[in-house]
C-alpha cells in the first residue's frame, strides 16, 4: 500500500530477503550468519517488540550492498523483562515463520505448547525459563542439519539436556531473577 517507489522498492525488497531465507542453506552461506534463520527471525522480533516497532529501518540501497546485507542479516536476541512482551513475540514468531512458509502452523503451535507453556503450566518454570528452553530448542533444530524439525525434536531431545543448557542461559541474562540464583542453603545450628 506503500505510495512511494522508492520507499515500495525497498520494502519489497526487504520481503524478498526475508522469504529468501527459508533455504537456510543459501541464508547461511556467504553472509558470516552464526545462527539459524528461526533464531534470526526470533532475533528480529525480539528487537521489534522491544523498540515498540518504532524505530523501523528501511534500506534505500544508498549504501553499499555488502555493508547494507550484513546489517539486515545480523540481530541479537532481546531478553524481556515483561512476559507479556515475549508472548507478544511468540504470535509475531508464529505469524512470520508460517507467512513465509519456514513451518506449518500446526507443526509450530505443538512445539510451543510443549516448549513454552508445558514448561510454565506443568512442570511449575517461570516464563523466563521457557523462553530460554524455546531459543535453546531452536539452535538444536538449526543445529541438526534438517534432521530435527519443529515436529521431531520433542521427542527426539533428551529433556535434561536441554533443560540443563536453558538453566545455564537463563543465569546468563537473567541474573535478577531469584529462579534463576544459586540457593546459598540453610544455615544448620550447631
Amino acid at each position: 500500500d506503500e505510495a512511494d517507489d522508492d520507499r515500495r522498492k525497498a520494502l519489497t525488497e526487504k520481503y524478498k530477503l526475508i522469504t529468501s531465507t527459508k533455504d537456510l542453506s543459501s541464508f547461511a552461506s556467504g553472509h558470516g550468519a552464526d545462527a539459524g534463520v528461526y533464531s534470526w527471525l526470533w532475533g528480529k522480533i525480539t528487537h521489534f517488540v522491544a523498540d515498540r516497532g518504532m524505530q523501523v529501518q528501511v534500506d534505500t540501497g544508498a549504501a553499499s550492498s555488502s555493508s547494507s546485507t550484513a546489517h539486515v542479516l545480523t540481530t541479537t536476541i532481546k531478553r524481556f523483562k515483561d512476559q507479556t512482551d515475549f508472548y507478544e513475540s511468540l504470535n509475531l514468531f508464529i505469524m512470520f515463520a508460517t507467512a513465509i512458509g519456514l513451518c506449518s502452523a500446526v507443526a509450530l503451535t505443538e512445539f510451543l505448547e510443549f516448549t513454552v507453556f508445558d514448561t510454565i503450566r506443568m512442570r511449575g518454570y517461570p516464563w523466563q525459563f521457557a523462553h530460554e528452553l524455546f531459543v535453546v530448542m531452536l539452535r538444536r533444530i538449526e543445529d541438526s542439519g534438517g534432521t530435527l524439525t519443529f515436529k521431531n525434536c520433542i521427542n527426539d531431545s533428551h529433556l535434561n539436556t536441554v533443560m540443563d543448557e536453558a538453566m545455564e542461559s537463563g543465569k546468563q541474562h537473567y541474573k535478577d531473577v531469584a529462579f534463576f540464583r544459586t540457593s546459598t542453603g540453610k544455615v544448620q545450628p550447631k
